[in-house]
């Protein structure tokens, strides 16, 4: 009979598998609002968000009324941290333009008369470094309508411009001192910030494999539209 308990037959397989497929479908509704260019990224979380909780109520009935208060309170305080580190970044990219630290910098840049290639490997590096102490959306208001000018005069393709940009964020969301999305995953896990760190650094050196191969390779972004 101990030997039997390990097994698995078809039907417990299937059975599984049904009861899984609301699960499932969490990600594919994510990933298929986005891909299928039906919901934003935002949108779509919203929708993963609602048929989470009428799965969790109504169909596996491991959520009750009650649950929700603690849920909505940890969903509160994950929030107003993300939040926070936007509303600072977002502070600290006014500073940069109305001191006029950005507008100095696209001058230096300017003055330096570079190839395409050449600038386009300095704009990673300042994005980069934005990327470190800017959240995404503050480094691309601030950054994008100063630099975008000139790499189109330098005839640099806008979908490999808009890669080097939005490759560049995703990393700056990885590193600290913003990191917003290990902050994320901190609240989330409720895991330290040490592991977390240590847990995306496979993950950390794929993005920068991938990040110099979009910079220095312009066809990397371009191939598939010709």
């Amino acid at each position: 009979m101990a030997e039997d308990q390990g097994k698995l037959s078809m039907s417990d397989l299937w059975k599984s598998f049904v009861g899984a497929i609301p699960a499932i479908l969490l990600p594919v509704i994510i990933l298929g609002g986005i891909y299928s260019g039906l919901l934003t990224p935002t949108e779509s979380a919203a929708v993963a968000v609602v048929w989470a909780l009428i799965a969790g109520m109504f169909i596996y009935r491991e959520l009750s009324i009650k649950d929700l208060v603690p849920i909505f309170l940890d969903s509160a305080k994950g929030s107003a941290m993300i939040l926070f580190i936007i509303a600072t970044s977002t502070a600290f990219s006014w500073i940069f333009a109305y001191s006029g630290i950005s507008g100095e910098l696209v001058h230096w840049i300017q003055g330096m008369h570079l190839s395409p290639m050449i600038f386009c490997i300095i704009i990673a590096v300042i994005l980069l470094i934005f990327g470190t102490f800017l959240e995404g959306i503050a480094t691309c208001v601030l950054m994008v309508p100063i630099l975008w000018p000139i790499a189109a005069s330098l005839g640099i393709d806008v979908i490999h411009f808009g890669m080097i940009v939005s490759l560049s964020n995703v990393i700056g969301t990885m590193t600290p001192p913003v990191a917003v999305n290990i902050f994320s995953a901190a609240s989330v896990t409720k895991l330290k910030m040490g592991e977390i760190v240590k847990g995306q650094i496979p993950f950390f050196i794929g993005y920068i494999l991938v990040f110099l191969a979009v910079v220095l390779i312009p066809a990397v972004s371009t191939f598939l539209l010709k």
